[in-house]
């Protein structure tokens, strides 16, 4: 009996915690949500599907703080349990083992990122003839509607063949820095040789995947997102870091809840970025 109880406690702790209503089926709360006020509420961690009843009775209840702009708030589902024991509407939702929450504000717009990426190499008087695709997190918010962008730092990815910047708002409490990448042909790589050529980066040049002065972005055990871009392709896989790394470093990261592991790159808070 000891025993069988022992595993009933087990089961409780590390399951999915889900509340049928006596209307139906519960609201599975999202896995991966956003926040755009100070503090989350349960109304931001739902479907669309739900009630405007169900919605404004959700608007009341407070989870805790946001996270910063830029970065990524894991919630446990005991810990929104416990906020939601005295609450009719606990009845009424499924939490799942967890749930990341990241604020969000308005999106950058592609022709701001590429115009300032444009007026530094302008400015800068690199070789280039136009700016070639640029790739970087689409999902990267800032609390204005239109910054203004300035790149920090530059640093050329040779395995990749691409330049690399990062880019940050100003202020820089508007929004977190983001890695912007632009691949090179074998034309351009022949005008960006002797900048970026082993020992010849200039002074405020760095090779970002060994730069230690940036923040640390992820850390081991945390939850993020493993982001695949191909032409029009674009898939998020939920991932688990195997490793800590800052903003532009190459690190693993395995599929959560399976055993399968990936290498990408650093792109911003929380998100990893594909290597193929």
């Amino acid at each position: 009996m000891k025993v069988w109880l022992v595993g009933l406690w087990v089961a409780l702790m590390f399951s999915p915690i889900e509340c049928t209503a006596a209307g139906g089926e519960p609201v599975r709360l999202l896995e991966r949500a956003g926040s755009a006020g100070e503090a989350i509420r349960l109304s931001d961690l739902l479907p669309p599907v739900v009630t405007p009843e169900m919605l404004r009775a959700a608007a009341t209840v407070q989870l805790g703080r946001s996270p910063r702009l830029g970065s990524v708030r894991v919630l446990r589902a005991r810990e929104i349990a416990d906020r939601l024991a005295n609450s009719a509407i606990f009845e009424e939702v499924s939490i799942p083992d967890q749930i990341m929450v990241q604020r969000v504000g308005y999106q950058l717009v592609s022709e701001n990122v590429q115009a300032v990426i444009a007026e530094f190499l302008k400015k800068e008087h690199w070789p280039v003839s136009g700016v070639p695709a640029l790739k970087w997190n689409p999902e990267t918010y800032a609390l204005s509607s239109s910054p203004r962008l300035e790149v920090d730092r530059t640093g050329w990815d040779a395995m990749r063949q691409e330049l690399q910047f990062t880019v940050s708002c100003v202020p820089r409490k508007l929004c977190g820095s983001f890695l912007v990448q632009m691949p090179l042909s074998a034309e351009g790589m022949e005008q960006w040789r002797g900048k970026f050529g082993g020992s010849s980066l200039r002074h405020g040049q760095e090779k970002l995947t060994a730069n230690r002065s940036l923040p640390l972005l992820v850390r081991a055990g945390q939850s993020c997102r493993f982001l695949v871009q191909s032409g029009g392709l674009r898939i998020s896989l939920p991932v688990i870091c195997l490793q800590r790394g800052r903003l532009g470093q190459t690190i693993r990261v395995r599929e959560a809840g399976g055993h399968h592991t990936f290498t990408g790159q650093i792109s911003s808070a929380a998100t990893v970025q594909s290597s193929f």
